[in-house]
């Protein structure tokens, strides 16, 4: 998603983090909804949506898997890299998948930028009960 003009995205009214999670939610259900009925709930803890597979697509893989996607707009450092404060969020986000959705196969952090290496391998530590996607 590096190549869009996020400045003109946050240019949209109204508040920008809910305004990227309807962005993602829409990508979603224009490319997946036909696999599997796309579910979430308002407030929902761990993810913001999510979809079983009830037909094999070669992006979701086999009938059962069970896909959650988070979506995050944090401010980064200078360096690009996460703050500690969205660290901790994300780490928060994936400790309540694992409380609410325990049988999520797949969890995909949605950014509006690329997460460096490091902050990639310290969110992919964060469990080995699902398989992280960026």
């Amino acid at each position: 998603m590096s190549g869009l003009n996020w400045n003109k995205f946050q240019e949209l009214g109204g508040d920008r983090r809910y305004n990227f999670e309807c962005f993602c939610r829409a990508i979603v259900r224009r490319n997946f909804a036909a696999y599997g009925q796309i579910r979430g709930l308002s407030n929902q803890p761990g993810v913001e949506f999510h979809l079983q597979v009830e037909a094999f697509n070669l992006e979701l893989g086999d009938v059962g898997r069970w896909w959650g996607w988070q979506c995050k707009w944090h401010e980064r450092r200078r360096d690009g890299k996460l703050t500690a404060n969205a660290k901790r969020d994300i780490k928060d986000s994936i400790d309540k998948t694992h409380k609410y959705l325990p049988d999520l196969t797949d969890w995909v952090l949605c950014t509006p930028y690329i997460l460096s290496a490091a902050d990639q391998k310290e969110v992919e530590e964060q469990t080995d009960q699902m398989t992280i996607h960026f």
